[in-house]
């Protein structure tokens, strides 16, 4: 894995993807130090592409102000922080559900290659009560629509760093597709499936929030399977790093004072939240490094 670090740094440092083994189960990223544009030259360019005509059906530098960006990197990279607490619950069957006391062996076959038996057996199996069903279902559907909203306001606030506007949309496939071509050879290079899964989800936050009869049985069974929702987590972080590679940053910072006694106490909590742009000037990088693909 350092090996193949240090065969990428190169190509990284000029904006072009890396290259991992296929199959690969653990790679080591890079996250280039890039040097960005001044927050000066940032502000600048902001104020001109405020000024610009806004195409209809898109967001543009009047309803993002400069640096606004960063707070929907920050909003992403929150939710999707969050999601990864939730206990990862692949299926409604739970091994601790099975009365394996009372398991019935119901008949013995003889092998049909090797030397194995053929046992056959009868497990009773406690079905879950409503309200564990629901809590389940809940949490799965939750944690899908959350993650899909972390990848559209993540490529968003990409699309809005790097181009100045992004599409008034929920699609993610669309918005995928609009990401400038260094940007998608990046986020497939660290994950070759992301635009496939997208893809699939495109609609995950859109349509599928509203049980409603036309799309009920297709979003729920969308979004109450735990793998989908481990493949929206993965696309998530991918465009999270895209976030960083692209400039955005954003922080939160707690300051907490206790005072009192044991009896009577008090606790100031002072919330900081910043979020910013230093964009990278890619143009620029990019056709620096042309010589240096490999």
């Amino acid at each position: 894995m350092v090996l193949e670090m240090e065969k990428n740094l190169k190509p990284a440092r000029v904006g072009h993807p890396p290259t991992y083994r296929l199959g690969a189960n653990f790679v080591l990223k890079i996250a280039p130090d890039m040097v960005r544009s001044s927050q000066k030259q940032v502000d600048g360019r902001n104020r001109a592409a405020k000024a610009t005509k806004k195409s209809p059906g898109r967001l543009n530098r009047a309803d993002v102000r400069p640096g606004e960006a960063g707070y929907l990197y920050l909003q992403a990279r929150a939710i999707t922080s969050g999601v990864e607490t939730l206990a990862k619950d692949a299926s409604l069957f739970d091994l601790l559900d099975l009365e394996v006391a009372d398991t019935r062996i119901t008949g013995i076959g003889s092998p049909d290659s090797g030397e194995f038996l053929q046992v056959h057996g009868r497990t009773p199996y406690r079905q879950p009560s409503d309200g564990e069903l629901m809590a389940w279902a809940g949490r799965t559907m939750v944690a899908g629509m959350a993650l899909a909203f972390a990848c559209e306001v993540g490529m968003k606030a990409i699309l809005l760093t790097r181009l100045d506007e992004s599409r008034k949309t929920h699609d993610l496939l669309d918005l995928y597709k609009d990401l400038p071509e260094d940007a998608r050879e990046r986020i497939e290079a660290d994950a070759r499936e992301t635009r496939n899964v997208l893809e699939r989800h495109r609609q995950a936050f859109h349509k599928w929030r509203y049980l409603q009869r036309s799309a009920g049985k297709e979003a729920f069974l969308a979004l109450v399977n735990w793998e989908r929702v481990s493949e929206l987590g993965k696309a998530a972080r991918v465009v999270l790093d895209e976030c960083l590679t692209t400039g955005l940053k954003g922080h939160v910072r707690v300051d907490s004072r206790f005072s009192g006694t044991e009896e009577v106490w008090s606790e100031l909590v002072h919330l900081q939240v910043e979020g910013g742009e230093a964009e990278i000037p890619w143009g620029d990088v990019l056709a620096s490094g042309r010589d240096d693909r490999s």
